[in-house]
């Protein structure tokens, strides 16, 4: 969750620094905006609704994964406010229904094709007792740096893309058309 967070953050920040994005909920700090479960998602967003919005919402929500993202857009719905542009992450059967509804904005796809290979390649590597191959300095976890195999691109998965992009996965595939 923290790898995720400061990926977020990285991108965000320029837009803090140069005050062109506002962060009114204070979820600069991870301890303060982590989730203890996608659950609590929802009652988190209807206490910022309360002590930071005024009769207002967020112009935009980054949840950590689509439950966390759904769940936020609820509170929203339920307290009468102009719903945001939400983006949540792994393409659940929920998030993309939802995506394809109009109440997300976006979510992430990790396609599990890829996926699968990339996890084969490492069991051979560890099979043949070669170390795999891996980025030594691409994940730090505050104690060390950890090697990793990094599955790459995680797709963007929009309105617009998402029947091209989730075509591997025949349930969710179904919710675009």
């Amino acid at each position: 969750a923290k790898i995720q967070y400061d990926a977020t953050f990285a991108k965000l920040q320029p837009k803090l620094d140069d005050k062109s994005l506002e962060m009114p909920s204070g979820g600069k700090d991870f301890g303060r905006s982590a989730l203890a479960a996608p659950s609590d998602a929802k009652a988190k967003m209807a206490a910022l609704l309360k002590d930071k919005y005024g009769d207002q919402a967020p112009e935009g929500v980054v949840a950590p994964d689509d439950e966390a993202a759904v769940a936020a857009t609820e509170a929203v719905a339920e307290a009468k406010r102009t719903l945001p542009y939400v983006v949540g992450a792994r393409a659940t059967y929920q998030g993309v229904r939802d995506l394809m509804q109009g109440r997300l904005g976006a979510t992430t796809w990790d396609d599990p094709a890829a996926l699968a290979a990339s996890i084969a390649q490492l069991v051979g590597d560890l099979k043949g007792k070669d170390w795999p191959v891996t980025d030594k300095t691409s994940i730090n976890t505050g104690r060390r740096d950890v090697g990793t195999r990094m599955l790459s691109p995680i797709a963007q998965v929009t309105r617009a893309n998402a029947a091209s992009v989730l075509k591997g996965d025949p349930e969710l595939v179904k919710l675009t058309g």
